[in-house]
């Protein structure tokens, strides 16, 4: 696989995960993880991420009974911070660089 070639599945991991949360960005990690190194760590790191902000979104909505306005506040935020993220580790795959997603739990290890 060329390096073009690697970027741009692991470009599209987290694009497809737009549309698919699981779906998408599964089933290039499965189909190409064999191939590339590059894109191995960066469907771990995505699981990682979607793993960690799932965690994190649960909690949210756990305590909002408590204080509807702090945390619907709160969840408002992480949605935010999961797109802007979400972005940024595109672009960053895009570029050929590695990027880990800031607070997200290290549940996969990567060669990184």
């Amino acid at each position: 696989m060329t390096v073009r070639d690697e970027r741009l599945f692991a470009f599209l991991i987290y694009m497809f995960s737009f549309f698919g949360v699981l779906i998408g960005a599964f089933l290039v990690w499965f189909l190409k993880r064999r191939e590339s190194e590059y894109v191995y760590n960066h469907g771990k790191s995505y699981f990682n991420f979607l793993i960690t902000y799932s965690i994190y979104a649960l909690i949210i909505f756990i305590l909002i009974g408590f204080n509807p306005p702090i945390f619907l506040t709160l969840l408002l935020t992480l949605s935010a911070l999961i797109i802007f993220f979400h972005i940024r580790a595109a672009i960053h795959a895009f570029k050929g660089l590695h990027y880990q997603v800031p607070l997200s739990i290290r549940f996969f290890k990567t060669n990184t």
